[in-house]
C-alpha cells in the first residue's frame, strides 16, 4: 500500500469514527424530525420523504440509521441525511 493509501484508509476510518460518535450522543428520530413530520410505526418513525418526495423515510432509533423506498441516497446515518439536506444549498 502507498503513502497516499494509507493515509486516505486511516482518514476513512476516522470519518467512520466520528460518525459514530455522534450517532451515540444524537437522536436521530429528533433529528430527521426536525426537518419532516414522523409517524411512529411500531419500533420504527415513518414520513415521505423529503430528500426524494416520491417513497416513504423510515427512521430507526434503535440502529441510528433510516431507508427510503424509493430514492438511493447513501450512507443512511444521520451524517448522510444531513449531508444530502443541505447539499443543494
Amino acid at each position: 500500500m502507498t503513502e497516499n493509501e494509507q493515509r486516505n484508509t486511516s482518514a476513512n476510518q476516522t470519518g467512520h469514527k466520528a460518525i459514530e460518535v455522534l450517532a451515540s450522543k444524537l437522536d436521530i428520530v429528533d433529528i430527521v424530525s426536525d426537518y419532516m413530520p414522523l409517524v411512529k410505526d411500531g419500533d420504527s418513525w415513518v414520513g415521505e420523504c423529503i430528500l426524494c418526495g416520491k417513497g416513504n423515510l423510515t427512521v430507526y432509533p434503535t440502529n441510528q440509521n433510516w431507508t427510503c423506498d424509493h430514492c438511493t441516497v447513501e450512507p443512511r446515518h444521520l451524517v448522510g441525511f444531513l449531508t444530502t439536506m443541505f447539499s443543494d444549498e
